[in-house]
């Protein structure tokens, strides 16, 4: 979701990540290109969108929301405060303001995962005083909120562009309350854009070591318990975790041609790595002590 759906559509090219997960995928337009968080008329529109979506459609309770700038301030909006009971949302360059904050104390937890450059020329990295808190502020209140592990494992992520001027972290905070978590992708030296798609300088420069789309997909596809057809049998997968035993770093490292999800439980069976993984990968992770 963007105030301009044309300009969602063609960026995100969330159409095809669409039709591989078998989502319907909606671009709803803000009025007069623009979305706005104080009162609830651009919430009820939604909310009045979506069930017209589901008495016209074939549809099941899997209900997702993105959003990209405005829209990104619209999806919390619409997050914490809708009568609709979302299973994630998925947000790029938006926040969300003290005064929704405040006002959403005792909204449901749901799954978060947001991006987010820290050099955003248009939504600050660092807030807008004082109604825009700075993005990491922001995560804080959502771990709070949701109840998360207050320390996150920590992923450096390859820096496969080395023509972008960025690199990528990724922040996981698990174990939240009603099975919610926080993932948020820092983007050093990123920009106001959206990952993997066609860089438009003048907002800044456009990651390409992540593509954005795609991980929201897979990031949606694991909160939906509905599944179409019967999986294919897996063939015998190679990997290695190292050192073993580890302190605070752990390497996995896939010679598979395919996907995998690695799920890592602690000690006191804690979630504490759910990491969708895409064919010979090699990551590092970092974990509190």
């Amino acid at each position: 979701m963007r105030a301009n759906a044309l300009q969602q559509k063609t960026i995100t090219q969330f159409d095809k990540i669409a039709d591989q997960k078998g989502f319907i995928v909606v671009y709803p337009n803000g009025t007069d290109k623009s979305w706005t968080t104080v009162g609830n008329k651009d919430l009820d529109f939604l909310s009045n969108l979506v069930d017209s979506i589901r008495s016209n459609y074939s549809t099941n309770d899997c209900l997702f929301m993105m959003g990209f700038s405005q829209g990104g301030f619209m999806t919390y909006k619409f997050a914490l405060n809708s009568s609709h009971s979302l299973k994630a949302i998925a947000v790029g360059s938006g926040n969300i303001s003290k005064a929704t904050q405040t006002a959403s104390e005792n909204a449901t937890q749901i799954p978060v995962l947001h991006f987010h450059g820290n050099a955003d020329n248009i939504v600050p990295f660092n807030g807008t005083p004082p109604f825009i808190p700075p993005v990491e502020n922001t995560i804080e209140w959502l771990v709070s909120h949701n109840g998360c592990n207050r320390i996150p494992v920590v992923s450096t992520l390859p820096d496969i562009d080395l023509t972008d001027n960025s690199t990528v972290e990724k922040y996981y905070y698990g174990n939240g309350d009603n099975d919610s978590e926080v993932t948020y992708y820092k983007i050093t030296g990123g920009g106001h854009t959206w990952c993997g798609s066609i860089p438009i300088p003048i907002f800044g420069e456009t990651n390409q070591d992540i593509n954005q789309s795609a991980i929201i997909g897979d990031y949606f596809e694991k909160f939906c318990s509905e599944t179409n057809g019967i999986p294919n049998e897996k063939g015998e997968v190679f990997f290695s975790l190292y050192p073993n035993p580890f302190n605070n770093q752990l390497t996995i490292q896939s010679y598979a041609n395919e996907e995998l999800t690695f799920i890592l439980y602690d000690n006191l069976s804690r979630k504490i790595l759910n990491e969708r993984c895409y064919t010979q990968f090699n990551y590092k992770y970092r974990f509190p002590i």
